[in-house]
């Protein structure tokens, strides 16, 4: 299920029913996936990967680890409702998941499935092993998978979801923003407060590894909660939902969702919508870690 999928389920809970509608997705978008899908090769380029996947992106990370750089984006094809996701090593792709590969390795970075660290408290290698498991271009992809997109009656909040979601589609830097204008426009945001939001989303995608630490303060102000993980400092902001890991003054890994606010945001619940994830080696990890 689609991560926004979710979080409009949340916000919505407690409306009345509403009869649901499902529209199959058009051929002509199968066949635009296809046509996309079966130019990715691992090894390709992340400068070609991206001319190829233009589609709104969301869960991203960036690590520097070693010598080498790690990356990771979430793209959602709105037309066929599928999520894809996207894994580099050193600007070339190692991995492509699909679905529930890529719902479950957000399900598995979180903290309620890490024993409250943050996932890269003992560094990417498990993870990047897990992430190298799952890639489904090795194994035949689907290129033309695709789901139906359910519609329902139109109350007030589904019209401030819909029009959010139009937005998010021509603003793919807006779409970690999502849960946070849904909820600001229902509980009565004004227009200046939003645009402040706005702004901040646009502000906090624009920073990139090797940036410095007052650089970061001057564009976002003064963070909502500081960590240390492992010998990064790390600034999260809990609005944008970006995280920095900072060493000796410079960003060395960038996260959002931010897996420390997301547990702050989500504490009350979080474990019914992650915990019982099946994350396999990752599991045995977390077991067997001090």
């Amino acid at each position: 299920m689609l991560r926004i999928v979710m979080i409009i389920t949340v916000l919505l809970t407690g409306c009345s029913a509403q009869q649901s509608i499902e529209h199959i997705p058009a051929e002509q978008f199968v066949s635009a996936q296809e046509r996309i899908l079966k130019q990715l090769y691992l090894g390709k380029s992340k400068q070609d990967v991206l001319k190829l996947i233009t589609y709104p992106r969301i869960h991203t990370f960036d690590v520097i680890e070693g010598a080498s750089i790690y990356s990771y984006i979430e793209a959602i094809n709105v037309d066929t409702n599928v999520n894809i996701g996207l894994y580099f090593k050193d600007d070339t792709l190692q991995s492509v998941m699909l679905d529930d590969d890529v719902s479950d390795l957000l399900s598995c970075r979180t903290l309620f499935k890490t024993n409250g660290k943050h996932w890269l408290s003992t560094g990417i290698t498990p993870y990047h092993d897990w992430i190298k498991s799952k890639d489904q271009l090795s194994k035949g992809l689907n290129f033309r998978i695709n789901h139906p997109k359910t519609t329902t009656e139109k109350t007030p909040a589904h019209t401030v979801i819909a029009n959010t979601l139009t937005l998010i589609i021509y603003s793919p830097a807006l779409l970690v923003a999502a849960p946070f204008m849904i909820h600001d426009e229902v509980t009565g945001k004004t227009e200046d407060e939003q645009k402040t939001i706005t702004t901040r989303y646009e502000l906090a995608s624009t920073i990139q590894l090797g940036e410095t630490e007052e650089h970061i303060l001057a564009q976002l102000g003064q963070p909502e909660q500081t960590h240390s993980v492992i010998d990064a400092n790390v600034l999260t902001y809990n609005g944008p939902s970006y995280s920095y890991g900072i060493k000796d003054g410079a960003v060395v890994w960038i996260e959002h969702f931010s897996m420390f606010e997301l547990y702050n945001r989500q504490f009350g619940y979080g474990d019914a919508l992650y915990g019982k994830t099946d994350c396999g080696s990752l599991d045995e990890f977390w077991k067997a870690a001090p």
